[in-house]
């Protein structure tokens, strides 16, 4: 009898599943279709949100308390295109909802993410949420359609049927002669059927719905039918719990020796110790003695490596968290010479951050620019999380971390509004740049409006058109596309 209620109950949560998922589908498809992204994604993510808690109320499966903190956090970052207009704002919030989302699926059952391997943190997220479909695929096969036994309804559905494929081309033949004959009928039929098909938006609609219906029916199924995170490996109801941690239990399978992870890391500590050294000489002393050694003005050697720097950073993590996954055991010279490296990316980093500095005094503060600094934030952020945790032998805590460090960063440009920023610096100088400014969002051009430059400038100044474009260009959105920047634009045109 409980089994009975059980299968039962899982027929039924199959059928809401799928059928929730297609209500999502065709309501993201109308918010989405021949839109810009806007309060449509917050609204789709409120949506889905909502659909998934009520699905789940019945399911006899739980979901764990990392999984929730991350649909959380991708709920938030969908909320934020409803207030930020910045192309590049939008991807990181987009990016942020992935990542977010792949560690709910990863985490939903078992396991916590704050104490997870990096591998799973961040390999099994993206595996998780690249095989969305496949999830729908697997539990759709379950779906059950009712049935009717009547057979004095099927046979009024056959006839009708019928009907219809006889009735079709009648009246297409004496529809059409009629047409032709009398032309008050065929003014009838003109006004009856003059309307334009919108082809494009037909197209976005199908393609959006399909997309979101697979994608969010794939994501509700992995939160409310799957059981399990792994399926059974051996045996008829065995199911193998994640082991985290696990040492290796035979030594002489070790792929790199102690001599070579610390040759390789002195190796390092010494060219990063040499590049600041050449730093400490050149670049914090001034303008004369770059101009004296490398004919280059201040500001010419900062733009010239900015963007190395930060290769250098990103590549200097990815070595250390390399290196700590393949190595054996822990030894002091090896936790001596990764914390000094570690501590000589920190130089380089701020090298970074003064040479972008300089950098921006001269030449003003650009989307590529903003963004690029604000990977090196992180970075930053990252490379301080080293130390208590991998070079401290707590690797597994490092994942979470990391991703929980860049939701912040990716928060904090949603507060400080990045293009905002960027308008306000570069109307600060004395020959702003119009045009570049012209290319930003409605983020940068209500900051734009109501700057000092154009209070005190003529209605036919460049800056005033370049705030009339946006306005008209804005009121040609409709209201899925709205956010908070072009709502005070509007309200302050």
């Amino acid at each position: 009898m409980w089994v009975a209620s059980v299968k039962m109950d899982r027929a039924r949560l199959v059928n809401r599943v799928f059928f929730t998922a297609i209500a999502i589908g065709a309501v993201s498809a109308a918010l989405l279709a021949k839109a810009e992204w806007g309060l449509n994604i917050a609204l789709i993510a409120i949506l889905t949100f909502g659909a998934g808690y009520w699905c789940l109320e019945d399911s006899p499966i739980a979901i764990s308390r990392s999984s929730k903190l991350m649909i959380a956090c991708a709920v938030l970052f969908a909320s934020l295109f409803a207030f930020r207009d910045a192309t590049g704002l939008q991807i990181a919030n987009g990016f942020a909802i992935i990542t977010a989302l792949g560690c709910a699926l990863a985490f939903a059952r078992s396991g916590g993410i704050a104490n997870a391997p990096i591998s799973k943190v961040f390999g099994e997220s993206l595996g998780k949420f690249l095989t969305i479909p496949m999830e729908f695929s697997r539990h759709s096969k379950e779906v059950k359609f009712p049935k009717s036994e009547d057979n004095v309804q099927r046979k009024i559905a056959a006839s009708t049927l019928r009907g219809l494929l006889i009735s079709a081309p009648l009246l297409f033949v004496f529809g059409g002669l009629f047409y032709s004959a009398d032309a008050i009928f065929k003014s009838g039929v003109d006004n009856l059927f003059n309307f334009n098909l919108d082809f494009e938006f037909i197209f976005q609609y199908i393609f959006v719905f399909l997309c979101v219906w697979v994608g969010g029916g794939g994501v509700l199924s992995r939160f409310i039918l799957s059981p399990y995170d792994y399926p059974p490996m051996s045996g008829k109801n065995f199911i193998g719990p994640p082991k985290y941690g696990t040492p290796p239990t035979d030594p002489n399978k070790q792929k790199i020796g102690v001599i070579e992870v610390n040759m390789a890391l002195g190796s390092l500590v010494v060219l990063f110790a040499s590049f600041i050294a050449v730093q400490f000489r050149y670049l914090f002393a001034g303008n004369q003695a770059i101009a004296t050694t490398a004919g280059l003005s201040y500001a010419e050697y900062a733009r010239s490596g900015f963007f190395q720097l930060c290769w250098v950073a990103g590549l200097a993590l990815l070595v250390v968290l390399g290196i700590d996954s393949i190595k054996l055991t822990n030894g002091r010279l090896y936790t001596w010479l990764t914390r000094s490296l570690i501590v000589l990316v920190f130089f380089v980093i701020a090298s970074a951050g003064l040479r972008m500095k300089i950098y921006t005094d001269a030449f003003g503060l650009t989307e590529l620019r903003l963004y690029t600094t604000a990977f090196m934030g992180w970075l930053a952020i990252t490379f301080a999380w080293l130390l208590p945790t991998v070079t401290a032998n707590r690797p597994n805590r490092f994942g979470f971390g990391a991703i929980m460090a860049g939701f912040i960063v990716i928060l904090g440009l949603n507060v400080i509004n990045p293009e905002g920023l960027i308008a306000r610096i570069n109307l600060a100088h004395q020959n702003p740049d119009i045009a570049y400014l012209q290319n930003l969002s409605a983020d940068a051009t209500s900051v734009m409006q109501s700057s000092k430059l154009i209070k005190q400038s003529q209605p036919d100044a460049p800056i005033h058109q370049v705030v009339t474009a946006e306005i008209e260009n804005d009121a040609t959105h409709d209201w899925r596309s709205l956010n908070l920047s072009k709502f005070l634009l509007k309200r302050g045109h």
